[in-house]
């Protein structure tokens, strides 16, 4: 949810989003042997799926954009912290995500590269760059502004009352085919074992 909401500059398609990727989620989950490879699931999964939505176009007409989620949620409005959103927007995606994923998630070299989807090396890149272009923007002020993001960024978090809603009903859309399918294989298996009955009755009366 947070990673959706800090790369999607447009609150509207941060939610759909994170719906997308909680359907698909649903139907990854058995697959998972520990809460490690849920993790790299979800911070790869996640930043691919920002960038799909982000790159898609819009169909017309196109509807009035929804405030930033970042602005919105920590209600900052002073403007040295609006210039740093306006920045980080304004990267290239992967040096956007590089900072997001840093500062903002706090992920480790290695995990940083697995949500990317690329190696260490090449993520460690993005990174400096984008740290470098940050702070020729914004001068001294820059790293200062990052940690204040990383505070901001916390304020992302979904409410769990306003969500639990939303993962009870794609949970059910999800176990409903299944629930149906044993439905249908258990009245099979009645109509097999009656159709059995009624012939082995049917025998033993014939040959008495």
């Amino acid at each position: 949810h947070r990673i959706c909401q800090a790369l999607c500059p447009d609150a509207a398609i941060a939610a759909s989003t994170t719906s997308t990727v909680l359907r698909r989620a649903i139907r990854i989950l058995p697959r998972w042997r520990d809460d490690a490879e849920a993790d790299r699931w979800f911070y790869h999964y996640t930043v691919l799926e920002t960038r799909r939505s982000n790159a898609a176009p819009a169909d017309p007409p196109a509807p009035a954009p929804t405030p930033d989620p970042l602005i919105a949620a920590s209600a900052r409005t002073d403007p040295p912290f609006l210039a740093l959103l306006g920045v980080i927007r304004a990267l290239p995606a992967q040096q956007r995500e590089a900072i997001v994923l840093t500062h903002g998630e706090h992920l480790n070299p290695r995990y940083l590269a697995v949500a990317m989807d690329c190696s260490a090396e090449a993520a460690a890149n993005h990174l400096r760059v984008a740290t470098l272009h940050l702070r020729h923007l914004l001068g001294d002020n820059a790293d200062a502004l990052l940690i204040e993001y990383s505070a901001a960024y916390q304020q992302l978090a979904p409410n769990i009352d306003a969500l639990r809603p939303e993962i009870r009903h794609q949970v059910s859309r999800f176990l409903l085919p299944r629930r149906l399918r044993r439905v249908a294989i258990a009245l099979l298996l009645a109509i097999i074992a009656c159709g059995i009955w009624r012939a082995r009755h049917a025998i033993r009366s014939i040959f008495g």
